[in-house]
């Protein structure tokens, strides 16, 4: 009878017992896709790019971007007119501006998740694609004054 009591209580008191929980559970899918863009901004320039992304299981996805940027070079110098106030800047000597256009298709892999708020995850990513460029000529036009004895005369070159 003794120990048919103790079996019991032995048995109702493993079931109180705390054990070890998993932090974490391998993630399903909870997006289909994803929509993102941006605006940068470099001492070069700027760009605009439009990125979309279709997810293939919890840690892959595919990614299909669209970027545009400008260039300009790091010589350039902007003059301002000595004579007119109303006249935009240009840069002396500057024959056409270039543009950048960078389509790209490409696959984002998740090797370590993050696991929590604070905390980092190991990803890498793979993009190809070409790199087109578009230069744009520069048209300056250009009024000489000149002062003669009956006033002021102008010439205007193109």
């Amino acid at each position: 009878m003794k120990y048919n009591y103790i079996t019991i209580l032995l048995s109702l008191l493993t079931f109180n017992v705390f054990s070890q929980e998993t932090i974490f559970e391998e993630k399903t899918t909870v997006y289909q896709d994803e929509l993102s863009g941006g605006l940068g901004f470099h001492t070069n320039g700027f760009s605009l790019n439009f990125r979309y992304g279709k997810y293939h299981g919890a840690f892959k996805k595919q990614v299909y971007e669209i970027e545009f940027a400008t260039l300009k070079h790091p010589k350039e110098i902007k003059t301002i007119s000595r004579f007119e106030d109303d006249v935009k800047g240009y840069v002396f000597g500057k024959l056409n501006s270039f543009f950048t256009f960078r389509p790209s298709i490409g696959f984002h892999n998740i090797f370590i998740p993050k696991q929590s708020i604070r905390g980092v995850s190991i990803t890498y990513l793979f993009h190809i694609g070409p790199s087109l460029g578009l230069a744009k000529p520069i048209y300056l036009n250009i009024i000489e004054k000149q002062e003669n004895s009956f006033g002021m005369n102008t010439n205007n070159q193109d």
